[in-house]
């Protein structure tokens, strides 16, 4: 049901929130639908805590519910802060890959998801955990979400997958989104494989290092879409251990029809 959802919104996610600031978000709300989340899909390779309290599996991320007000944040009432190993290689792509489920998932429920990239924390080193990015939330006004593909500017089709596919998945992951609207990514298929590969921010405002730091998550966030969408239209539903456990990119899937015999 849960994957169903988050399905549903891959043309409805907002880049920008319209907060209602007359509703208070809880973190004890946030984590009631963190728990709801893990108990339908479970990452194998993210825990995430409040406190020590812990409900989740694997040790390579972690992700820390805590009041905005702790962090540097301006805005929102809860802040989601991702932290990871060091030696976790993909985790900044794991991070984008989880961390848009989230988004997704709490925008389904009049909840606004922001990745604060600026955004820093008190606690840097974390129980052997190192901080990499914050996104905050906030209760949503009625009636702010999309209402469809028409509303987004994103690059064209062409400009973003090579090969022929199914057209719902590639309309979907066009709408993927990323730090300045970058678009770091290419999508080739050949037969039921897929291949995604960052290059070049698409921005003028991202460049050097800060660039590579958020395409590298923006290609996760990329690589959630996609698999939503591939599980939304039908095909079998991506190993996410498979998606993190090399080293190598670009990322590769094989896309295949569920069959219904």
């Amino acid at each position: 049901m849960i994957a169903k959802t988050l399905g549903n919104m891959l043309d409805k996610r907002l880049s920008v929130r319209s907060f209602d600031k007359s509703r208070r978000l809880s973190i004890e709300s946030v984590m009631y639908i963190l728990k709801e989340y893990n108990a339908c899909i479970v990452p194998e390779y993210v825990k995430i805590e409040r406190g020590d309290s812990f409900f989740s599996y694997d040790d390579r991320l972690l992700i820390r519910v805590t009041d905005a007000s702790s962090t540097s944040a301006s805005i929102g009432d809860v802040a989601l802060s991702f932290y990871a190993k060091e030696d976790f290689s993909l985790s900044h792509e794991a991070i984008g890959y989880e961390g848009e489920a989230l988004d997704l998932l709490f925008e389904s429920k009049g909840i606004g998801f922001l990745w604060y990239g600026m955004g820093r924390v008190k606690e840097r080193l974390y129980k052997g955990y190192r901080f990499q990015i914050m996104a905050i939330l906030e209760a949503m006004k009625s009636g702010s979400l999309r209402r469809g593909e028409e509303e987004y500017k994103r690059l064209s089709l062409d400009e973003i997958w090579k090969g022929d596919f199914d057209i719902n998945v590639k309309r979907s992951v066009r709408l993927a989104p990323s730090a300045c609207n970058s678009q770091p990514w290419l999508f080739e298929s050949s037969g039921d494989e897929i291949a995604l590969t960052r290059v070049k921010s698409h921005s003028p405002m991202l460049f050097g290092k800060t660039a590579t730091y958020f395409n590298t998550i923006d290609i996760g966030i990329a690589l959630r879409f996609l698999t939503l969408s591939l599980e939304h239209e039908g095909y079998e539903k991506a190993d996410q251990r498979e998606l993190f456990s090399i080293k190598e990119t670009p990322f590769r899937i094989r896309a295949k029809k569920v069959s219904l015999v």
